[in-house]
């Protein structure tokens, strides 16, 4: 299944479906998480959370376009931070990219060890869950 891009994206309940199907597969596969698509083949999001990732020490995450959930910890990260891309997320970004971390308002920010035989560092959003999360708990 691929997330559509529509005026509901936004709205986690409209693609309940979607979500719950993911989850089951992602449980079959014993994985942790399971990466969305969107109808463009580009990377979304997760089940649970939105995608940011970094590359030169910049940072990026999936444009509300894309069909993204329009999170609270994603908004506040890049109200925060001020200078973090919103474009389109193509699966190679993600392999080529230096670090790849997950947020939402129930965990913070989640680092994702790796994805396929990509194994990625932690040092940037090790950093911003010092000073961007952890001081609201």
């Amino acid at each position: 299944m691929k997330k559509s891009c529509d005026a509901y994206a936004n709205i986690k309940s409209a693609s309940a479906l979607l979500y719950a199907v993911a989850a089951n597969y992602s449980k079959q596969q014993k994985w942790n998480d399971c990466i969305i698509l969107n109808q463009r083949e580009n990377i979304c999001e997760s089940i649970i959370a939105n995608l940011f990732w970094i590359k030169d020490e910049r940072l990026f995450t999936p444009a509300l376009t894309e069909g993204c959930v329009d999170g609270v910890m994603r908004s506040y990260l890049i109200d925060q931070i001020g200078t973090i891309t919103e474009t389109p997320c193509r699966p190679d970004d993600l392999l080529q990219a230096d670090e790849v971390f997950l947020t939402n308002a129930i965990r913070g920010i989640r680092w994702v060890q790796s994805i396929e035989s990509i194994h990625y560092q932690n040092t940037i959003s090790k950093q911003l869950h010092q000073q961007l999360i952890q001081p609201l708990f």
